[in-house]
């Protein structure tokens, strides 16, 4: 039977399967990785992750990051799994340092290195992975990766839901993203996002008509503030996953420069508070015109268990 090495990274609370295929290139031919996401990628499962990442090598930059989504699916991008990558590739010796280009989907992205090296998890915290950590105990090393353009922004379209008409936001970051802010909503002001029914609304924004063929990840945001300032609070109901995840890289980024370009928060850096309860920050710069770029997510990312795979042919 083949057995694959893999390691567990957490970024913002999502949690990814990491194999290292750029030392061990055999891996592309001892299994089928639609499969393997299929069987790893699943939070109720025995390992529990949001997602598989393949290490790999690059004709173009020091190495690839390939994501695949827990149903299988690939080609789309994932924010926090992107930090993860990079971490990870240091960690296996792939590259020397977090400051770093890197090839997703076909393009160059960079990071960088924004504190020093959180610690690794010791052999008792990892004995059940990364569940039984506290937060405020778990390693603090952060990573910022800055991504490409956005491919599309449009502010504040009506959209229809069964019987109401909502105002909705779109970017598309090379995963595609709708974005909903509570006070927008009529039905909604009068509620928050802890007791939102988040998995009834999201896949009705997911599935909808107007965002076919490809569907978006819903994200539901409310402004907030505390004593740094204002912040975004954000849940996403994810595509590929069905379902809610504790956090979604892309889904915070869109969720910003939406936030930004409708002058909900006026700042820039801006903060967003993950369904994990965790903070990543987001960055950019504008246009008169409105046109993003520069786009930043700086946040954690943070090494779990390792084990082996073990696989019936």
């Amino acid at each position: 039977m083949p057995q694959i090495p893999f390691t567990m990274y957490s970024g913002a609370g999502n949690v990814f399967v990491i194999i290292d295929a750029f030392n061990n290139p055999t891996v592309f031919g001892k299994v089928k990785l639609k499969a393997l996401a299929q069987t790893v990628a699943n939070r109720k499962g025995p390992i529990g992750s949001d997602g598989l990442i393949v290490i790999a090598r690059s004709p173009r930059a020091p190495f690839m990051m390939n994501f695949y989504n827990p149903d299988g699916s690939f080609g789309a991008l994932c924010g926090n799994g992107a930090r993860c990558a990079v971490q990870a590739a240091v960690d296996f010796g792939v590259i020397t340092s977090p400051d770093t280009n890197f090839e997703v989907l076909g393009e160059l992205v960079r990071a960088e290195q924004v504190s020093p090296a959180g610690r690794t998890l010791s052999p008792s915290e990892e004995k059940d992975g990364l569940k039984s950590v506290p937060m405020e105990t778990r390693p603090t090393g952060h990573l910022k990766v800055y991504y490409n353009d956005p491919k599309k922004i449009k502010l504040k379209f009506k959209l229809s839901v069964g019987a109401d008409l909502v105002d909705c936001s779109y970017v598309d970051l090379g995963s595609q993203h709708g974005v909903i802010f509570f006070d927008e909503v009529e039905q909604l002001k009068d509620r928050t996002l802890e007791d939102f029914e988040i998995n009834k609304y999201g896949q009705a924004i997911r599935n909808h008509k107007d965002f076919e063929p490809l569907g978006v990840n819903a994200n539901f945001a409310q402004i907030m503030s505390d004593n740094e300032g204002e912040y975004i609070r954000i849940r996403t109901y994810e595509r590929g996953v069905e379902g809610e995840t504790l956090a979604c890289g892309t889904g915070c980024m869109s969720t910003a420069i939406a936030a930004y370009g409708l002058k909900k928060i006026r700042t820039l850096p801006i903060r967003l508070k993950t369904q994990s309860g965790e903070f990543v920050k987001v960055n950019f710069n504008i246009a008169q015109n409105g046109h993003v770029s520069n786009l930043s997510l700086q946040g954690s990312a943070i090494r779990g268990k390792s084990g082996i795979l073990t696989l019936e042919d």
